[in-house]
């Protein structure tokens, strides 16, 4: 390994322990990622440090947290020492642009960071709000608006030109009316809070589905037809601040609580599918674990100033 290697390697490791000190900022996050994206070196060094991280996380929630408590009453320069050397054990591999970030040949026109939220006037009536880790590409010339990654609430006022949003697989034109649309890998999900909207599949050359205020759809390459459902109302909670669950399996609620923090929160397998009710400030992340293990009798470990959190049975 040379030393430009190894210079590069050190980078990453103060950008995984500064992210473990405290969550970064938009202008940090920004940062960070102008510095993945300075060469293919900073791209696979970062792949590394995510491979540590994964691989620490693999393991039982006991050892893994012995594992980063060990280091910690060193100094900032012997923890940087100690990630360094564990990711000179990890193979680099070679990843282009895209893989870190999906669809990549668009460039967002706004973008938020792990537990930020921002609302954008696109035009006079037409109104975004962004989620936790989100990113949008907006043509104002098309009145186009492509989500890349996230999740959207998205509003038209009653009268304005329709607008159109595209996710991987669904195609929405909001005529009017009040829109949230969520992406996960394989679905993008659409619930209309308010007025109307038609969709189509990306995949299939299908006749546009109406979807109503009170209705969402999931739609996926397979999606033929589109089929409406009741909407499930606590799906825009996050837009007040809140995360609502209703008899949710608590592996599901740490993975949604998870979008607002910066860091890994560990779950120990037998307590997966024990169901959970509740409504939780998002923007307080601290907060929704204490008030989870006072209503549930949960033990909650953090390490690394909160980086690293395991959720045991007491």
């Amino acid at each position: 390994m040379t030393d430009v290697d190894q210079h590069i390697i050190a980078e990453a490791a103060e950008w995984l322990v500064r992210m473990q000190s405290h969550p970064l900022n938009v202008d940090e996050a920004a940062e960070h990622q102008r510095w993945c994206e300075s060469s293919p070196l900073h791209q696979q060094a970062w792949v590394s440090a995510a491979q540590l991280l994964n691989r620490l996380q693999g393991l039982p929630a006991n050892i893994a947290f012995d594992t980063l408590n060990r280091p910690a009453q060193l100094n900032r320069r012997a923890i940087m020492s100690t990630i360094s050397a564990s990711m000179i054990g990890i193979p680099i591999i070679s990843l282009g642009l895209a893989s870190l970030h999906s669809d990549s040949h668009w460039l967002p026109s706004f973008q938020t960071a792990t537990g930020q939220q921002t609302r954008i006037v696109l035009t006079e009536g037409t109104h975004l709000l962004l989620n936790t880790r989100s990113s949008v590409y907006w043509n104002p010339e098309l009145r186009q608006l492509r989500l890349l990654d996230g999740e959207l609430l998205l509003q038209n006022k009653k009268g304005n030109t329709p607008i159109e949003l595209l996710g991987k697989s669904a195609q929405v034109r909001l005529i009017e009316g009040k829109l949230l649309l969520r992406q996960s890998p394989y679905t993008d999900l659409v619930a209309q809070m308010e007025g109307y909207s038609q969709i189509f599949s990306s995949q299939f050359n299908q006749p546009a589905t109406t979807l109503i205020a009170n209705q969402q759809a999931r739609i996926t390459r397979t999606s033929n037809p589109i089929q409406p459902m009741q909407l499930q109302r606590t799906l825009s909670a996050w837009e007040t601040g809140m995360l609502v669950a209703d008899a949710m399996p608590l592996r599901n609620f740490v993975e949604e609580l998870g979008r607002y923090r910066q860091g890994v929160i560990q779950l120990a397998p037998e307590l997966e599918q024990k169901f959970i009710s509740g409504s939780y400030p998002i923007l307080d992340t601290d907060l929704s674990l204490k008030m989870l293990a006072a209503t549930y009798s949960l033990s909650i470990k953090q390490r690394w100033n909160g980086y690293w959190v395991v959720v045991n049975p007491v």
